[in-house]
């Protein structure tokens, strides 16, 4: 809150507080500052999604849903907001919808790709108990990593592996 008043132009800021708002089930003091939000950033896709995650944690889902079709309709092509969508359809336990918002993310990533819309389709996937597309996604964000980044040897790669054999194992 003291960073809010600080840096009150900022849509981090609030959505840091409102998001660790909602973490604590304060929804009330979350929604306020919701609003708050929405009169300095008026039609911004944050402050969309900050509203989403609200609805969500107040099991609105049906005002979560029809805000994520509005965000999906508003920004068909922005790779980041179909990961965004992705992520909070998972947060809504709405997998499959999740998994075609996380693999349209993919496909629209620029080069070099970013591997966080893979990284979160195989974590969706395995929560969805779809093991074998959990290890597909893994395996495709191993030649990600080859092909965009040059990246096949260190930690990163390592912990692809042991996500893979891991997921093996549940089969």
């Amino acid at each position: 809150k003291e960073c809010l008043e600080k840096y009150s132009d900022k849509r981090m800021t609030y959505g840091h507080l409102i998001s660790q708002l909602i973490d604590d089930h304060r929804l009330a003091e979350a929604q306020r500052y919701c609003d708050e939000m929405e009169k300095v950033f008026p039609d911004d896709h944050f402050m969309t999604v900050h509203k989403i995650k609200l609805a969500i944690a107040k099991g609105d889902l049906k005002a979560a849903q029809e805000m994520m079709c509005a965000l999906d309709e508003k920004y068909p092509g922005d790779w980041s907001i179909q990961h965004w969508i992705g992520d909070l359809q998972t947060l809504a336990g709405e997998y499959t919808a999740a998994k075609v918002h996380y693999r349209r993310s993919i496909e629209l990533l620029p080069t070099p790709r970013y591997v966080d819309p893979i990284d979160s389709l195989a974590q969706c996937c395995e929560m969805d108990d779809d093991i074998e597309g959990a290890i597909a996604t893994r395996k495709f964000e191993l030649e990600v990593s080859q092909k965009d980044w040059d990246c096949t040897t260190g930690e990163t790669i390592d912990h692809i592996h042991r996500e893979i054999t891991r997921l093996e194992r549940l089969l």
